[in-house]
């Protein structure tokens, strides 16, 4: 017999504080998608394998998505490409959140901190940014400490609250990459979802923008880019012996000096 949804994860968020400010929308994509969302200069739904809905996904201030990296990185299909979003311009088009990355979840990678028996509704919050922010405050000592993904903070959860407790160890996940045990230990885990069912328009809402540094050849991309104007533009390495990590790593930083730039991060 299935379990009803239940909203323990809810009730626990509802009674935190919030953190103070808030954090911009991030999107990732390839520079293939990149090209095609040129021509229309918005961001498109696409119809998603799990939840069986036309959607967009986003993540909470983190670049936390990963393109599946081609074999050899001369290959510029792959380069990935953040979009940074205003928040506030967004709200409205907030559609469903949740505190960690679905795909992962549908695909089983977090059966170490959930039952098998839990159904992704049990960890749905309101779409609101205000919960978003209550969530953080619950769990991370602040923006910069869910940024960089690792809480240290001390939470006291209740041991028939599973949902949170299994959270709370996604959220200290990151601070051990070398237990072989447990889900590959990287920002994605615990990075915060937004999904959107309606297209995005870019201009107007691109705060930022992270991009090879090659782009710029490439007439088409930077009249788009000079189109869309947004105020922090960043730009990345190609390195074709490098490790896929070594992009991470470059776009990682790349978005928390704009987030530092445009105050979210202080």
């Amino acid at each position: 017999m299935p379990n009803p949804t239940n909203h323990r994860l809810r009730q626990f968020v509802d009674e935190c504080e919030p953190v103070t400010g808030t954090l911009p929308f991030v999107h990732i994509t390839n520079t293939y998608n990149f090209n095609n969302i040129t021509a229309e200069d918005i961001i498109s739904t696409r119809k998603c394998s799990f939840f069986k809905q036309e959607l967009i996904y986003l993540f909470y201030g983190r670049p936390s998505y990963r393109t599946k990296i081609a074999s050899k990185d001369s290959l510029s299909f792959d380069w990935p490409v953040v979009f940074i979003m205003d928040e506030q311009k967004l709200l409205s088009q907030i559609f469903r959140i949740f505190p960690f990355d679905t795909g992962a979840f549908f695909s089983g990678r977090y059966n170490n901190f959930f039952d098998r028996e839990s159904k992704i509704d049990d960890f749905e919050l309101p779409p609101s940014i205000d919960y978003v922010r209550k969530y953080i405050g619950a769990l991370y000592q602040g923006n910069y400490e869910y940024i960089t993904g690792s809480s240290r903070k001390n939470v006291n959860i209740s041991i028939d609250n599973f949902e949170a407790a299994g959270l709370y160890e996604l959220a200290r996940e990151p601070a051990n990459p070398t237990s072989a045990s447990r889900t590959p230990a990287d920002e994605r885990a615990s990075a915060i979802e937004i999904q959107m069912n309606q297209p995005i328009k870019i201009k107007g809402c691109l705060t930022g923008i992270v991009v090879p540094e090659r782009f710029f050849d490439v007439e088409k991309w930077v009249k788009s880019i000079e189109r869309w104007n947004p105020k922090y533009i960043e730009k990345y390495s190609i390195i074709n012996t490098a490790q896929p990590e070594f992009f991470a790593g470059q776009v990682y930083m790349a978005v928390i000096k704009i987030l530092k730039e445009s105050g979210h991060l202080k």
